[in-house]
């Protein structure tokens, strides 16, 4: 077996490639904190990137005394009069966010709102986390993740389904397809509720965007304690065992 991965240093190095809040990166921050204060953390957050210099990413990271960095994105197609859809412009802009990040010599991105637009440029260089807001082991006969994609809630509403999970997996060339790392526990769905179905999903996106907070940092233990393996086959295993696919 071979681990998923194997970090440069004495510790897993982190950096969260951050939208908006970047809570999701922040949560892991203060398990290591916490972890710190008793002892010892295997992993660390060497940085951030953010897509906006104003954002409360950055504002965090300035509070906790973290390393960052930020290109305006809007600015960035602004300035090459592009709509934000252009993946060309945006291949460029992850271009230049990595050669900014080079120097931190971090092992592991976690994304914390950034995964509909990530280009291969990150892909390729670096090992990608991603949480998802719905529970990608959920599919059809085919295997087809029935809850990928940016509205993964309402599509949970959708098949009617009586749970929500967040889930995190190593992010691939394909949306939501990579290897499945944590699952939270159930957030259990009651649509006797709410009679407005976005009321009902801003109530629920808050429940599992709790959890995702979560399960962000619980993977980034994990993969720091080398729990997560391959085999010879390429299959993911967890302390030995097959992870769902």
């Amino acid at each position: 077996m071979r681990p998923v991965i194997t970090p440069k240093h004495n510790k897993l190095r982190i950096i969260g490639y951050c939208s908006g809040s970047g809570n999701t990166l922040w949560s892991a921050y203060k398990l290591q904190k916490e972890m710190e204060a008793k002892g010892s953390c295997p992993f660390e957050v060497a940085a951030i990137f953010a897509d906006n210099p104003e954002s409360k990413a950055v504002s965090s990271a300035m509070e906790y005394g973290v390393a960052w960095e930020a290109i305006d994105i809007r600015a960035f197609y602004s300035e090459r009069n592009a709509p934000m859809r252009d993946r060309t412009i945006r291949t460029e802009y992850d271009r230049q966010a990595m050669a900014l990040l080079e120097k931190y010599d971090a092992d592991v991105i976690l994304l914390a709102g950034y995964v509909w637009a990530t280009t291969d440029i990150v892909l390729d260089t670096y090992t990608v986390v991603n949480v998802h807001p719905a529970d990608l082991a959920v599919t059809n006969e085919t295997g087809t993740r029935l809850l990928a994609g940016s509205n993964g809630i309402k599509s949970a509403f959708k098949y009617n389904m009586n749970y929500l999970r967040a889930s995190s997996h190593l992010a691939t060339k394909a949306l939501d397809a990579g290897p499945l790392l944590v699952r939270s526990p159930q957030v259990p769905v009651d649509y006797t509720l709410f009679t407005d179905e976005e009321e009902r999903f801003r109530h629920y996106l808050k429940l599992v965007n709790a959890q995702s907070r979560k399960v962000g940092a619980r993977t980034m233990l994990e993969l720091a304690e080398g729990n997560f393996s391959y085999d010879d086959s390429g299959r993911l295993l967890y302390k030995g065992a097959l992870c769902p696919t």
